[in-house]
């Protein structure tokens, strides 16, 4: 009875402390952007529908949920003048993101302001940093269609494989599924790694042999 109430109340945490990302591509006039919804809200938006766009949406995410798991104060969230022009987000003396002048001005514009940084910041903080965030992505903007060989240790979270990619927040979890044989399995991002291209997902050599694959190659992904 007392092993129920326990997993029952696992369950319940996990489910408090997830939310939902998703990457909107925008198009206004002659503007492409992308936008970064949490919880189905707006938080951010940069110019842009590049790799490199997509990659400072991204690595803001991960960051933030790092300075988040530190438990570092939200009220520490700041917004500073750089000395080349634009605006920082700066946490805890770490900056997550450079906004152009045009990028603080269209954010500016949609409301996305400090304010509503530090409220989603309050709201997934954790106590005593005992439970991981769990991430779960909507939607995905660039596809990742090879597997690459990466030394991630070990068979992390039971039937979850761990992964590595450049810039993916940690915790995103992917089903990845060999088109020659249908065989997939789901991993999980637990590391950056500079070495893995962006449209590659990197696993280890048990996974690789888990999707019935000798070497790394072609794969079909999605986001779960």
């Amino acid at each position: 009875m007392a092993r129920c109430l326990l997993v029952v109340l696992f369950l319940l945490t996990s489910c408090l402390f997830a939310f939902d990302y998703e990457v909107i591509r925008n198009h206004e006039g002659d503007k492409d952007s992308l936008s970064l919804y949490l919880n189905n809200r707006e938080y951010l938006c940069l110019i842009g529908n590049d790799p490199v766009t997509t990659k400072r949406v991204y690595s803001f995410l991960a960051r933030f949920i790092e300075q988040s798991e530190l438990q570092n104060n939200p009220n520490s969230l700041l917004f500073r003048s750089t000395a080349k022009g634009g605006t920082e987000i700066v946490w805890q003396d770490t900056t997550l993101l450079v906004l152009s002048d045009s990028e603080t001005l269209l954010n500016e514009k949609r409301q996305n302001g400090l304010p509503r940084l530090i409220d989603f910041a309050r709201s997934i903080q954790i106590d005593n940093g005992a439970h991981p965030i769990s991430l779960q992505a909507k939607a995905k903007f660039k596809p990742i269609n090879h597997v690459q060989l990466s030394d991630v240790a070990g068979q992390a979270f039971g039937a979850i494989f761990p992964a590595s990619h450049p810039f993916l927040p940690l915790g995103t979890r992917l089903r990845v599924m060999n088109p020659l044989k249908d065989w997939s399995i789901v991993v999980q991002v637990v590391r950056h790694d500079k070495w893995v291209s962006e449209s590659s997902i990197g696993i280890n050599s048990k996974a690789i042999r888990a999707l019935g694959m000798e070497e790394t190659g072609a794969v079909r992904t999605q986001f779960i």
